[in-house]
């Protein structure tokens, strides 16, 4: 499925493919990890991916690392930090630059928290 993200007419599927199998509840093994891991690679190479798709995967990435917390008690905030970090340290630089447009750099950035907020669920005991 990875592979098929670099194919642009397969990349909507895989991403919606990878979302899809990061939600399934039967699982017998963790996604959370290889999924963070596809996903930093995806964002670690602007334009790779159309934005639809990444928030797709995105989406996957949440809930496979919601379930990790939930499943194993890892560390929430060091999985919280790997998601939301990249965005804060790219939302940062936008703003920074003068030439930065809102439409280019700042509606990406706040729709990819957006799909956190919404997705990303951590149990209370684990935040306290």
């Amino acid at each position: 499925l990875a592979q098929g993200l670099s194919i642009p007419s397969c990349a909507p599927a895989a991403a919606t493919a990878i979302k899809e199998l990061c939600q399934c509840s039967n699982q017998q093994m963790s996604m959370g990890e290889p999924v963070l891991q596809l996903y930093n690679d995806i964002t670690s190479q602007p334009g790779r991916l159309n934005l639809k798709d990444e928030l797709e995967v995105l989406e996957g990435v949440c809930r496979a690392i919601s379930r990790q917390i939930k499943d194993t008690n890892a560390d929430a905030r060091t999985l919280v930090q790997r998601i939301v970090q990249p965005i804060g340290n790219r939302f940062a630089a936008s703003v920074a630059d003068p030439n930065a447009s809102a439409k280019q750099h700042f509606i990406p950035e706040i729709e990819r928290l957006t799909v956190i907020v919404r997705f990303l669920t951590i149990p209370a005991a684990t935040v306290s």
